[in-house]
């Protein structure tokens, strides 16, 4: 079993009157990999920065071991914009290294670690995804036993995250990480903590990656609801009881009067914990009876000189679901823009249905608009006192509360709302229309996992055309049938699962990073002798078979994770939690590997 390298216990933190959590207990290992979700406002940041030092607790107990070195990567962005990527590693590593390692190259293999290849590009240049990966590399720089990161896939794109998975999967120190990517942490976390007050010890922990979290926690929670049906029957019975007036004269029946009291107060309780899933979403199409709602026919887009979209022609049909893919800035929000008539085309014919009734989710949010001097109840009912839902007339006040908004947030302004706040206010309003096409552009932003989970079950219901750009790999793998993917070069294509649009990101993935981090960097004319020797050549013919060989291995010796017998045979249980380890370790070496002889066959020697 290996050695605990940092623990809280019985934690409780408090935030003025908010209490974000209460005697709240985990422990950490060496070469722990652990996955933290949780609401919106559960204390899962005011965690990690405890464990790292940063943040005291009121009560309870952090105990680390000595000469711990943790590294702490948070979401706030503290990053000098006049420096450059290469000098900024460079600064961190030379403060944290000592003893025999070079600094310097401490800071080349950190920022090789994220596959940054901007090292000599100003901060201030630099996209959210670039700024993201130096976030990362700045932490690595610190040569961690501890890595703490705080949503690290925050303005990935794919390519990127696919990156920071084999980083982590390749990794020898110990990590925790919040995350709202499911996907992401299916693939990397080998144990998920969920922070909460749905559950009395504050926590929920399971060992194994994501998807056997939510199957243990899916278990849980039905046999909660069981208990709470008992609870409530018993209260009932015993308010029946209390409602005759006995008097509480002898020991016996004050004693059954202190016991409903205490049944009526634990069902209070589990009732405020069970509060974060009353939330509602409901997506209602116009049922319109209409086949094709919108047409494009060799349809191109181009801003300049920049080819975005190229020849694409698509027909979307009601009752289809279509999945928009690519990495940042190749132009899936261009296309969107297309399909709801924002821009023109510069060639091809786009068709739209008569009277066409459409509702927009922008990923930019209420940046297009200024809400700095709307209040929350008029930005939800156009300043009216009552919204209409289907059929029903409801009073904005209860329209809120159905989204956990309190009766004092109607008047705040809608600008100083959290951004899970504004996201969720922004999906009651847009649940009012009933809409022929439904065009979501990054919608998951600042949601949690379970209001992720609800909008994802209602988006599965919609009736009439849904377009869906997410970076949130579970989303739009179960809730679209149909893709469209670009390549970032003008081309984009249809693509019939999502698998087949991922292998082909793959395959195209190491080749176009690297010619184009050579084309900023290197200045010398290409060489057109291939530097591979002959057994580097066989090699590389057959490494992609190679690790599709050893990813299939890790997915079938992980899904015998599941088997109940294991459960019983902690053996048994060991022995493949070792295998899933050495698999684990031989995927990320054939990766590298991968990448090392893309950049040699490249680079020309």
């Amino acid at each position: 079993m290996s050695k605990s390298i940092a623990t809280v216990s019985n934690i409780s933190k408090c935030y003025g009157a908010l209490q974000v959590f209460s005697n709240l207990s985990l422990t950490i290992s060496q070469q722990d990999r652990v996955g933290i979700v949780g609401p919106n406002g559960s204390g899962k940041s005011s965690l990690l920065r405890v464990i790292a030092g940063d943040l005291d607790v009121d009560g309870g107990q952090v105990l680390m071991r000595k000469g711990l070195r943790v590294s702490l990567v948070s979401q706030k962005e503290e990053l000098d914009n006049n420096k450059t990527a290469l000098e900024i590693c460079e600064e961190v590593a030379k403060s944290s290294v000592f003893g025999s390692h070079d600094w310097i190259q401490v800071a080349r293999n950190a920022i090789a670690s994220v596959r940054l290849h901007e090292i000599d590009q100003k901060v201030e240049l630099m996209s959210g995804g670039q700024r993201k990966r130096l976030q990362i590399a700045l932490g690595l720089c610190e040569l961690p036993d501890l890595l703490l990161l705080d949503e690290p896939t925050n303005h990935l794109d794919l390519s990127a995250i696919l990156d920071l998975e084999r980083m982590l999967a390749r990794s020898e120190f110990a990590w925790v990480l919040i995350s709202h990517d499911r996907c992401f942490l299916n693939n990397v976390a080998g144990r998920v903590v969920e922070v909460n007050n749905r559950y009395r010890d504050g926590v929920f922990v399971v060992d194994g990656n994501y998807k056997k979290f939510a199957e243990k926690r899916e278990q849980f929670l039905e046999i909660q609801a069981k208990q709470r049906q008992s609870l409530e029957n018993r209260v009932r019975n015993e308010k029946a009881w209390l409602q005759k007036g006995v008097k509480a004269r002898g020991t016996k029946a004050k004693g059954r009067i202190d016991s409903a009291n205490r049944l009526i107060g634990e069902l209070e309780e589990s009732k405020s914990r069970e509060a974060a899933r009353d939330i509602k979403i409901d997506f209602s199409s116009s049922n319109r009876k209409t086949k094709q709602l919108v047409e494009l026919e060799g349809v191109s887009k181009s801003y300049g000189e920049l080819k975005i979209v190229s020849e694409l022609s698509v027909k979307l049909l009601s009752g289809s679901a279509w999945g928009i893919l690519g990495d940042n800035g190749v132009g899936k929000s261009t296309l969107v823009k297309l399909i709801t008539k924002e821009i023109a085309a510069d060639s091809g014919r786009i068709r739209h249905a008569n009277n066409l009734s459409i509702s927009y989710f922008s990923q930019l949010g209420d940046e297009q608009s200024d809400t700095s001097n709307i209040y929350l109840k008029d930005f939800l009912s156009d300043s009216s006192d009552s919204v209409v839902f289907g059929e029903e007339t409801i009073h904005v006040a209860s329209w809120a509360g159905r989204f956990h908004f309190g009766f004092e947030q109607l008047n705040q302004p809608f600008s100083t709302l959290s951004g899970g706040e504004r996201a969720r206010a922004r999906l009651a309003r847009l649940m009012l229309e009933k809409p022929d096409l439904l065009v979501l552009d990054e919608p998951t932003n600042d949601l949690d996992i379970d209001l992720i989970e609800l909008l994802e079950d209602s988006l599965k219901k919609f009736e009439g055309v849904l377009v869906l750009v997410s970076h949130d790999r579970f989303m739009i793998e179960n809730v679209c049938e149909s893709f469209i993917g670009f390549d970032g070069k003008g081309g984009c294509k249809v693509y019939a699962s999502y698998s087949q649009w991922e292998r082909e990101c793959l395959r195209r993935q190491n080749s176009s990073e690297s010619s184009g981090s050579k084309k900023d960097t290197v200045k010398e004319p290409k060489r057109k002798k291939r530097s591979l020797s002959y057994l580097e050549t066989k090699e590389y013919e057959t490494i992609e078979s190679d690790i599709e060989d050893a990813e299939l291995n890790l997915a079938e010796l992980q899904e015998q994770l599941g088997c109940p017998s294991l459960q019983s045979d902690s053996e048994a249980l060991q022995e493949l939690c070792l295998k899933i380890e050495g698999k684990q370790k031989e995927v990320g070496e054939l990766y590298a590997r991968w990448g090392e002889l893309e950049e040699k066959k490249n680079s020309g020697g």
